[in-house]
């Protein structure tokens, strides 16, 4: 016997191991009870894989969806690679039972793979007790009267820098909104939750100065100092790049590329050699942000030792600090692995939903000018007023002043509405389970379809109308099941920020849009937007706008 002999016999074995798992695949397909209910025609080999695929964001969904009967369908189902089994549902009482069920029960599993991959192990991908634990240990970090506090002290300035960048672009060059949002949330989120400066939006003075940018090279950083000038001959849409290797790193690991998803898909991450690069250089970012905290928290415990008081100054450092009393394995504390996920978690989820929030928000004051001059009317009710009258710069907003904003919060929510950030929640069945007599199989991929469900006539009067109005009425909810209304989440595993999130859109939407004017670009006023997710759902071709600042308090 040669060594071809041996390469042939473990290569058939591998050829025959790989079809005996194909067509066990197709026997559960072809047999599968799913076939029974409504959805598209089905295949095996790709089901609908490559029309999802080629199509915007939901858009096939919807098409099935509409076929069915808005109304009477609970279910539908499609398949995709291989058999795959994916069955939408619509039923919101269904939906509830998915979301609520026993966290210490495997009932339902996440099974985000390239998610944690990314991320690691935190509140977004764990399941069961490991999930439990970091709730436990986090949640207390997440108390609103800190949030707040956090929000009125860097919220107001970090918007102000924002606005002088676009007096600085200049009211006739386009911006590239979701860039500035992602770098104003950033900047907010690294303040509260880390006591670190992201350096995303520049200070005035840096815009007077000149702006220092740090550009990655793959070896090596080279610095280098764009030039500002009051001429605003410039024509560039987006902020200078940041200087932070965190967001440097972000950034890069955010972007979706087909290389990605493909190898994704067939199992095969470990060849994507780019993407393994960025994990890497965004968990060293990440250590060197925990490593900060650890230093400013030895030395805050030593001071308060003689003074006999302490108070975290950011979430990072209270989670530093927290034990689990319920601990019984002896891990009363996150180790730094732990803490590594929690926060790659907090910045994505932190800044992502928020700043994406904004941007859909943006968007539709672009698309409703009339919207837009009442939502203005009503800020300015509640305008606060530091120093000089005459000066514009000078106004700002608290929470306590926002929150009495009503047409603002019933804008805000309709934003969600229309176009909730996540646009879809996800998990797996590890049984049969079974809906009023619809079986569904064990393995199935269970969709719920936010984006679809917030559009469901069953549940919304006037789905397809944007239409804040439906919020003001204190005495009917604007939807007939709660679970029809999930920008958050529901259930136990519902966002740990949202209430973050809520109070930070609404200081940031108030304070701009008392100060400026959104209009879509000229080229993009005619434009059909189409939606595409990876992570969140935006826009396609990018949303930039125009921004007309409101020289006087009356206009």
């Amino acid at each position: 016997m040669t060594w071809r002999f041996y390469l042939s016999c473990v290569t058939g074995a591998a050829v025959g191991y790989q079809l005996l798992r194909i067509t066990k695949k197709y026997v559960r397909w072809f047999t599968s009870p799913l076939h029974k209910l409504p959805g598209p025609k089905r295949s095996f080999l790709f089901g609908s894989f490559i029309e999802i695929l080629r199509r915007p964001f939901m858009d096939a969904h919807f098409e099935w969806w509409a076929k069915a009967g808005k109304k009477d369908t609970d279910f539908i189902y499609y398949s995709q690679l291989f058999g795959s089994s994916s069955v939408l549902v619509l039923n919101a009482d269904y939906i509830k039972r998915i979301l609520v069920a026993n966290y210490r029960q495997p009932q339902y599993q996440k099974k985000f793979m390239n998610l944690e991959r990314l991320l690691g192990k935190g509140l977004v991908t764990l399941e069961g007790e490991d999930w439990h634990r970091h709730r436990r240990l986090i949640q207390p970090s997440f108390q609103v009267g800190f949030l707040k506090s956090g929000l009125d002290q860097h919220a107001p300035q970090r918007v102000a820098r924002l606005l002088t960048s676009w007096k600085k672009i200049g009211h006739d060059q386009p911006i590239d909104i979701y860039s500035h949002f992602s770098m104003l949330t950033l900047d907010i989120l690294g303040e509260i939750a880390f006591a670190h400066n992201f350096q995303g939006i520049p200070t005035i003075e840096e815009w007077a100065e000149g702006v220092s940018t740090t550009v990655s090279t793959g070896d090596k950083d080279i610095t280098t100092t764009t030039t500002n000038n009051n001429n605003n001959n410039n024509s560039s849409d987006e902020l200078p790049p940041a200087s932070d290797r965190l967001i440097r790193a972000l950034s890069s690991s955010m972007k979706s590329a087909s290389k990605r998803i493909l190898l994704s898909i067939f199992g095969l991450q470990a060849l994507d050699f780019e993407t393994v690069r960025m994990e890497k250089a965004l968990s060293d970012a990440v250590a060197d942000v925990i490593e900060n905290a650890r230093q400013r928290l030895e030395v805050r415990n030593q001071n308060a030792t003689s003074s006999g008081k302490y108070t975290p100054k950011s979430i990072l450092e209270a989670l530093l600090d927290a034990k689990d009393s319920e601990s019984e394995d002896g891990r009363e504390r996150l180790q730094f692995n732990e803490l590594q996920s929690e926060v790659k978690t907090f910045i994505m989820a932190g800044h992502e939903t928020t700043s994406t929030w904004c941007y859909w928000a943006t968007y539709c004051l672009c698309r409703y000018p009339e919207i837009q001059e009442r939502l203005y009317e009503d800020i300015s009710k509640h305008v606060l007023t530091t120093g000089d009258e005459s000066d514009d710069d000078r106004i700002s907003f608290d929470l306590a002043t926002v929150e009495k904003m009503v047409y603002l919060d019933a804008f805000l929510k309709e934003v969600l509405r229309f176009y909730s950030p996540v646009g879809m929640i996800v998990r797996h069945t590890t049984q049969e389970e079974d809906y009023g007599g619809t079986l569904i199989p064990p393995h199935t991929r269970l969709v719920i379809p936010v984006h679809l469900l917030h559009r469901s006539p069953r549940y919304w009067k006037d789905p397809d109308v944007f239409q804040p109005e439906r919020w003001l009425d204190d005495d009917a909810t604007p939807y007939s099941n709660l679970y029809a209304y999930l920008p958050f989440s529901h259930g136990p595993r519902n966002c740990i920020g949202y209430r973050f999130a809520t109070m930070e859109a609404k200081l940031i939407i108030a304070a701009i849009v008392r100060r400026v004017r959104f209009e879509l670009i000229p080229e993009l006023r005619d434009t059909d937007f189409k939606l595409t997710n990876y992570v969140i759902v935006k826009a396609k071709p990018a949303i930039k706008v125009n921004v007309k600042f409101r020289e006087e308090r009356g206009n």
